[in-house]
């Protein structure tokens, strides 16, 4: 289950009662994640999209049970702790250096550890409409 909600006013408004959505506005993401089968699911991982138009907020995804947290910049092909771009040097050559934040387009947990039968992983992260 996805679900968000908007800062506003010190408080937290589900976006569906929060009407129009402002510009620096910051939305908090919620992946809840429910294992209904009648086994472990082994190598869970769960990816949450940063919508156009929005930025991810820095150090805003937390995990329930110590998962692994990379991030995408290509729409999802690729994920890494730190995404990194080629970026021209005055010399001309190129030298790989960490993509900025506002170039991601996913976040995605990975848990180590199974999601057992009848639980629940929450994963959460923010974003600012730009």
């Amino acid at each position: 289950m996805l679900s968000a909600a908007v800062e506003r006013d010190d408080a937290r408004v589900p976006v569906e009662k929060a009407s129009i959505v402002k510009s620096g506005e910051v939305l908090d993401w919620t992946i809840t994640s429910t294992n209904d089968g009648n086994a472990p699911a082994h190598d869970y991982k769960t990816v949450g999209e940063i919508p156009a138009g929005t930025e991810f907020v820095t150090g805003s995804a937390t995990a329930d049970g110590g998962a692994t947290v990379t991030y995408s910049i290509d729409r999802g092909k690729t994920f890494s702790e730190k995404p990194m771009i080629d970026q021209r040097q005055t010399d001309g050559s190129t030298k790989k250096v960490q993509a900025p934040v506002s170039m991601y387009t996913q976040v995605r947990y990975e848990w180590a550890d199974a999601l057992e039968q009848n639980g629940k992983l929450v994963a959460t992260y923010k974003v600012r409409l730009r």
